[in-house]
């Protein structure tokens, strides 16, 4: 039996708004070789988006490169590594030799179509015999899939990709199953109908719907695919092989309720089927998003503080009447506590921008209008407008003046 652990999208480096997530990182690469070495994992693969952007903080490198150091001690044989659209396809390939002596390797840049070798890793066992064989494709770019045409429409474009996708997959298995051996697909894309959340932080791989992959091009004999880039762990058409593990952290408040794991897939050498076993990640930071009026927000906040803990919290002021300084009774409230708030939405404000400028042309309204719609939207006493007009005069002078100097 062969034991694989599945994992992707790590965003190694990734802030929370204006708060740093070095500790939360750090935990999870902790308790990862923990697993590893407790569920004596054969061999680890990463889908793709190890750091949150191509030129990650040397705390960030740092992290990376300790946990492979740490991945021998485990007992794990071996790591194949791929890049996804985050990454530096550069940088990740940087210390190739090195990570090859280790027996962890890398691939992110796609092989032209006469190399396509290259993307195929072969895991040997202790016999040195072929035991394992790993498509591991990174990140495609339309490039990397299509060759241009002047004037081709759309739709055309479209088809073109999908023509592209799909070859490339069934040229890296066609080479992979010579062996003889099990065949796993790695990737980095958008399967057709897979999940997101609003705020996780996944770009758009292209525009529209291209780089939507088919289920179909994934579907063509692989034992395994193992998909990065979606951050909810889910299957794929309904195949239980055909899945992303999902982020291990939860990169926005969208997915603070997501239960988060790594995938535990054990291959059989007699024929058996696979065995696929999620394996939960530990919350190593909480968040909590808090909803409604200052009273409720109060009263939640309290509730949070009772925990004695570090947690991240969003705010959602939605009380239509309007609240003078909302961020300072919201650090009030927090103040001397573990929480720390990431960001205040005032929902009465945002509201009214979208109904007052809707169908306007903006060179028809004045700074000074949109102010007075305020005063007006936020229901404003008389008694304070006078004071509030005179206060954003002032900013707006001493904006045209910082202007004026430029």
């Amino acid at each position: 039996m062969i034991r694989i652990l599945h994992t992707s999208d790590w965003h190694l480096g990734r802030w929370l708004y204006n708060f740093r997530r070095d500790g939360e990182f750090a935990a999870f690469l902790d308790w990862l070789c923990g697993v590893i070495r407790e569920r004596q994992i054969d061999y680890l693969l990463v889908a793709g988006d190890v750091f949150d952007t191509g030129t990650p903080s040397p705390v960030a490198q740092k992290m990376y490169y300790r946990f492979l150091a740490a991945l021998a001690a485990t007992g794990c044989r071996g790591a194949v590594i791929t890049s996804g659209n985050h990454d530096s396809a550069s940088f990740l390939a940087a210390p190739k030799e090195l990570l090859n002596a280790m027996n962890i390797r890398v691939v992110s840049v796609a092989a032209a179509p006469e190399n396509i070798a290259e993307e195929v890793v072969v895991l040997s066992n202790r016999d040195g015999k072929p035991e394992l064989a790993i498509c591991a494709v990174p990140f495609l770019k339309e490039r990397d899939l299509r060759v241009m045409t002047p004037g081709e429409s759309y739709e055309q474009r479209l088809q073109k990709m999908a023509d592209g996708m799909c070859l490339h997959y069934q040229a890296v298995y066609e080479y992979a199953r010579r062996f003889s051996v099990p065949v796993i697909a790695m990737g980095h894309l958008f399967a057709a109908g897979g999940q997101k959340t609003a705020d996780d932080g996944v770009r758009d791989l292209a525009v529209g719907s291209l780089g939507v992959v088919d289920t179909a091009s994934l579907d063509i004999g692989f034992d395994y695919v193992a998909l990065g880039h979606l951050h909810i762990a889910q299957t794929v058409g309904g195949r239980e092989y055909i899945r992303y593990s999902g982020s291990p952290l939860p990169v926005g408040f969208g997915e603070a309720k997501d239960v988060k794991q790594v995938v535990l897939v054990e291959i059989f050498d007699d024929g058996t089927p696979l065995n696929i076993t999620p394996l939960p990640v530990p919350v190593f930071k909480k968040m909590y998003q808090i909803r409604g009026d200052l009273e409720a927000i109060a009263g939640r906040i309290e509730e949070l503080r009772a925990f004695n803990e570090d947690i991240f919290v969003e705010v959602f002021y939605d009380d239509p009447a309007f609240c003078s300084g909302l961020n300072g009774k919201i650090d009030e409230l927090v103040k001397g506590s573990r929480l720390q708030v990431c960001r205040v939405h005032n929902r009465n404000c945002e509201n009214f921008q979208a109904e007052q400028i809707s169908g306007e042309e903006l060179e028809d309204v004045t700074v000074e209008d949109m102010f007075e719609r305020c005063l007006e939207a936020n229901r404003v006493e008389e008694t304070q407008r006078e004071q509030l007009r005179r206060l954003y005069r002032q900013v707006l002078q001493e904006i045209e003046n910082d202007d004026a100097e430029e």
